[in-house]
């Protein structure tokens, strides 16, 4: 989506829309990159990787919504200013 909105815009972007996400998806998707906020203690032997659900790390939750839930208000209105004539867009259903 950030590509379209970057192309309708008609000019080279500083960042690809598909970067704007890269650390998310990374994160999301429990790649090596995301290491760092992966790590989960794993008793008196140390640390570990976390490759799945993490649910002992409740902050980890409250920061990814707190980063999530401005760009998802974000995204929607950008949807709706660069793509007005959508079905669905003035119902707040963008399929």
């Amino acid at each position: 989506m950030f590509d379209a909105i970057q192309a309708k815009q008609q000019q080279n972007p500083a960042v690809a829309g598909r970067d704007l996400t890269a650390t998310m998806n990374s994160l999301l998707h429990a790649k090596p990159d995301s290491a760092p906020w992966n790590m989960v203690p794993l008793g008196e032997v140390g640390l570990g990787h976390a490759v799945s659900k993490i649910l002992n790390r409740p902050d980890l939750c409250d920061d990814l919504c707190a980063n999530a839930i401005p760009w998802l208000a974000v995204v929607q209105g950008m949807m709706a200013a660069y793509f007005p004539d959508e079905p669905n867009v003035t119902s707040g259903q963008i399929h």
